[in-house]
This record gives structure tokens, C-alpha cells and sequence, in this order.
């Protein structure tokens, strides 16, 4: 009896073991190359697309504590097309905006370049990841149009661009599966922070290509905006 329980120790402990070596890590730096992509968890703002897209290098340390990596990387996200609400538009007069005679056209985006900390702790088979994506991200709005009064006492006609960048910190969560050796499948929760700016028209003292009064404006907002995150890493 004492024998077995011997034997049945001594094979419990042997398998401990060999569950944690096959769970260690390999000491020393590391580099690598991601692709991701992303679907949107919440409300579309800013008319923007319900995914994002990237891509970025890595190079980091691990050892049998975890794995530390930053990582250099641009996101995009895209825009499509939109017709906004003209009867949302002010005016200097008492003359409200003809819809049936008005449009006004949008197209946004969102692109940056970042810079990923994360930190990624071994558990079984998986690897739990958290981190801070760093950079300058980018809005960008396309505007185009012709807007009337619904006396035809006016009409403006007026396009351009504005872009506002500002630093955003995007919080991110996940697991790392391994799908073969030196390559992984990135889960991850991301809070995708961005400055959104529209450019708002008062219609009646407009005319012309490219030509704004002076009491247009810009209107920002600051977003952080859920993503779920698919990463393919390789590494070496």
C-alpha cells in the first residue's frame, strides 16, 4: 500500500513538472509581427465603419514570469459616405433651410499610429494579456455642399476637409492561444480612443467653393469606443 501511494505521488509530481516546463517560457528577446483586425461592440459613431484594420512589429523579453513586448503599429478605421441632416443647420436669418433643395455630404476616418505596452502572463495552455495602446490618433472629415433657404434667399455652397489629431490612450485586454509553434491567436477587448470633430455650418453668408463665414465652427467629441480584437502574431 505504501508502495502505490509512493508511485501515485511520484507520478502526480512528475506531471506537475512536466506540465510546468511545457508551460515555461524560453528566456530571452523576442520579435515578432502582427496582423489584426477588429468589430465594433457598441452604437456606430461618426459614421464611421464598424471595424478597424492594422498591422505592427514587436519586439519584447520573456522569461518564465511573462512577456513584455511593445509594439509599433497603424490602425485604420474607415468611413463611408453620408448625407446629414440639413434642417440641423443654423442660419443668420429667420429663413430656415430647404431640405428638399439642400444636401450635404460626409465622409470620416480614423487612422494612427501607435505604440502597444502589454504585458502577457503564462496560465495552462493560454497566455493572459492586458496593456495600453499609445499614439496620435487622427480624425479626418470630408464635407461637400449646397444648402438653400426655403425662400431662395440664399444659398451657400462650400466643401473641405478638417482633420484633429490628438493623443489617445486605448486600454486592451485579452488571451494569446497558440495555434502552432511561434505563432498565436490574439483575443482582446480594446477601448478605442479617438477626437472626433465636425464641421458645423451657419448657412446664409457662404458662397463659393471652399468658402466658410466666420461663424462656422468645429464641434469635438472624445470617444473611447469598444472593439473585439482579432490578432494573428508570429514570432522569432
Amino acid at each position: 500500500m505504501n508502495e502505490k501511494i509512493i508511485r501515485n505521488i511520484g507520478l502526480g509530481l512528475g506531471f506537475l513538472l512536466a506540465t510546468q516546463q511545457a508551460s515555461a517560457q524560453e528566456a530571452g528577446p523576442f520579435y515578432g509581427l502582427k496582423l489584426r483586425t477588429a468589430v465594433q461592440a457598441s452604437e456606430h459613431k461618426d459614421a464611421l465603419k464598424g471595424y478597424f484594420l492594422g498591422f505592427g512589429v514587436e519586439a519584447g523579453y520573456q522569461n518564465d514570469l511573462g512577456r513584455w513586448g511593445a509594439e509599433l503599429g497603424f490602425l485604420y478605421k474607415p468611413g463611408g459616405f453620408y448625407s446629414a441632416d440639413v434642417t440641423a443647420i443654423g442660419s443668420v436669418t429667420a429663413i430656415k433651410v430647404d431640405p428638399a433643395h439642400s444636401v450635404d455630404m460626409r465622409k470620416s476616418q480614423v487612422d494612427t499610429l501607435a505604440l502597444r505596452l502589454s504585458y502577457e502572463k503564462p496560465w495552462n495552455d493560454l497566455g493572459l494579456r492586458a496593456g495600453l495602446q499609445l499614439g496620435k490618433a487622427k480624425f479626418r472629415e470630408e464635407y461637400v455642399a449646397d444648402i438653400s433657404g426655403t425662400d431662395g434667399s440664399y444659398r451657400d455652397a462650400y466643401n473641405g476637409v478638417i482633420e484633429k489629431s490628438a493623443l489617445a490612450v486605448s486600454p486592451y485586454v485579452g488571451v494569446s492561444i497558440p495555434v502552432m509553434k511561434d505563432q498565436f491567436l490574439e483575443v482582446q477587448l480594446v477601448g478605442l480612443s479617438y477626437t472626433s470633430a465636425t464641421y458645423v455650418h451657419v448657412a446664409g453668408t457662404a458662397g463659393g467653393q471652399g468658402t466658410h463665414n466666420s461663424k462656422d465652427s468645429v464641434s469635438t467629441a472624445t470617444r473611447m469606443v469598444p472593439h473585439l480584437e482579432l490578432a494573428y502574431a508570429i514570432r522569432f
